[in-house]
């Protein structure tokens, strides 16, 4: 996106509104500065999702192989977190929404949901995160809920 809008912005501001006409004549001098208000709009949008990124997160951690995940992280304070070593993960439940993301819940084994762990943070492709979660812990359990 914020490349996208990147690319708006420099050619709105390269193109002389005047000179914005086609062979017949035709001139449509509010397009450049509509291209530049799309361009500005698209790109902060896309920008604010790249800062926002670090604020939540997973990992599995390599020193001693927990999942890790984070929400609402900024800057030196740590927000809201969880963590669950692998081997105690019962299941992950997929809850299929009509509209908007999908649901993530994470239990572990004595069915206890774990707190902060959700769609948000975990990438957008779910349903492989957990398979692939599942190959390296085969006793993990993927609950899909339509």
């Amino acid at each position: 996106m914020f490349i996208v809008g990147a690319v708006f912005v420099f050619a709105a501001l390269s193109i002389d509104p005047q000179d914005n006409c086609n062979e017949a004549g035709e001139c449509a001098p509010w397009l450049v500065p509509l291209a530049f208000v799309m361009g500005a709009v698209v790109g902060i949008g896309g920008l604010a999702q790249l800062i926002a990124n670090p604020r939540r997160g997973s990992r599995i951690d390599p020193e001693t192989g927990a999942l890790i995940w984070w929400q609402n992280r900024v800057g030196s304070v740590p927000g809201d977190e969880g963590a669950i070593d692998p081997q105690h993960i019962g299941s992950i439940c997929i809850v299929k929404q009509s509209e908007g993301s999908d649901e993530v819940h994470l239990y572990d084994r004595n069915g206890v949901r774990q707190f902060y762990f959700d769609e948000e943070v975990i990438p957008c492709d779910q349903e492989g995160w957990v398979k692939a979660l599942i190959e390296q812990w085969p006793h993990i359990r993927l609950d899909i809920v339509a």
